[in-house]
């Protein structure tokens, strides 16, 4: 299924056309604030971009809408991405030190925590049949059960392990 940046992931192509010449041209990227401002005409030095219904910053130049975390990795390497993970889970922090480049896979093992999660753990549930705690992870369109546990604390225990042992980022869940 796809997240928040779905519909943008097509127009990928779209943003070939956009290059780092025209973009320096237009704004002026702040690395360590993530916030661009415009350079030009009755914008100039006002912040450029809203805010998106998913959290992230997006911009209309030359009447394209671009997510600002895409622009900002043009702006710093010359290059567009496929995907761009937000290390911190905050999908407006676009600055440049919370960026990575990185695959479908890698982002897949840096999610945040759902807000449908009880537990407060991701992969680790409370069955009502079995009245017990139920670990469980899924790894390259695997699931693994990784146990059922009267403890929730050795429930937590068996998926911290598991994501150790898959290699999924510090900040996944």
């Amino acid at each position: 299924m796809p997240g928040p940046e779905g519909k943008y992931i097509n127009k990928v192509h779209k943003a070939l056309n956009m290059n780092q010449a025209t973009l320096k041209d237009n704004l002026h990227y702040d690395p360590l604030t993530g916030i661009f401002t415009w350079l030009k005409g009755q914008r100039k030095g006002k912040i450029a971009g809203t805010k998106h219904i998913s959290g992230r910053y997006q911009i209309c130049l030359n009447q394209t809408i671009y997510l600002s975390h895409r622009l900002a990795w043009l702006y710093m390497t010359n290059n567009f991405v496929p995907e761009i993970d937000h290390k911190d889970h905050n999908q407006g922090n676009n600055k440049w030190n919370n960026l990575r480049s990185v695959t479908h896979k890698e982002n897949q093992k840096n999610q945040s925590l759902k807000q449908t999660n009880t537990s407060g753990i991701m992969g680790v549930s409370w069955s009502n049949i079995r009245q017990k705690w139920c670990a469980q992870i899924q790894h390259e369109n695997k699931a693994y059960n990784l146990g059922r546990f009267n403890d929730f604390f050795e429930a937590c225990c068996a998926r911290k392990s598991a994501l150790n042992h898959f290699g999924f980022h510090k900040n996944h869940g």
